[in-house]
């Protein structure tokens, strides 16, 4: 009998935030990581939601499609916006 691996959810989802976080992943790969990680945060109740990723939260300098946050205005920018750039609580 094989012996039975487990991982906890916590670490599904850090690897997921991380995997969205990169660049080098296009739109199509980050949808099918938030595809999975949010069924599996659904299927083990542990759904706390998203939110948007800052271009200081990525592992560029420039992002673009990310929010990011004007000190003039007090508000976040949504222009060109990809919506692939999240991170999961």
């Amino acid at each position: 009998m094989k012996a039975k691996k487990t991982i906890h959810v916590d670490e599904i989802t850090a690897m997921a935030n991380e995997l969205l976080a990169y660049d080098s992943h296009n739109k199509e790969f980050r949808q099918g990581v938030s595809v999975l990680i949010e069924a599996i945060l659904h299927r083990t109740n542990n759904y706390r939601g998203y939110r948007f990723l800052t271009q200081n939260e990525t592992f560029t300098d420039v992002l673009p499609g990310t929010r990011e946050f004007n000190k003039e205005t007090g508000r976040f920018n949504f222009e060109n916006t990809d919506n692939t750039r999240i991170k999961y609580s």
